[in-house]
């Protein structure tokens, strides 16, 4: 019976992390998406505003600008939200690994 139980906890946290890490995955592009994106648009409405570049919008120029700008920093803080996410994950996998070879030692030494 510890030999089942073992098993499903290795099975179930395998899946565990590969769903952690695929949501790690999502969010890493998501936040350097929403960051790029403002990058983008903040400069050029900028550009927009002084006349040199022509941007046709149903926005208003300022708002477009304010929006960029609030992309900037809500991507920048997503970016640095993932790092410390990842950071955490990556801890959490670390002392899964420890256990489960804890565990499996464990096992076979009563096993012997």
């Amino acid at each position: 019976m510890r030999r089942l139980g073992f098993n499903l906890r290795l099975f179930f946290g395998a899946i565990g992390f590969i769903l952690l890490f695929l949501l790690l995955f999502i969010g890493i592009f998501l936040s350097l998406g929403v960051f790029s994106l403002g990058l983008i648009v903040f400069p050029a409405s900028l550009l927009g505003i002084f006349d040199v570049l022509i941007i046709t919008t149903d926005l208003g120029l300022p708002v477009l600008a304010a929006a960029g700008l609030g992309a900037v920093m809500l991507g920048g803080g997503l970016c640095i939200a993932m790092a410390f996410a990842c950071m955490g994950a990556l801890s959490r996998y670390n002392s899964f690994c420890k256990g489960t070879e804890w565990r499996k030692r464990r096992l076979d030494d009563e096993k012997n």
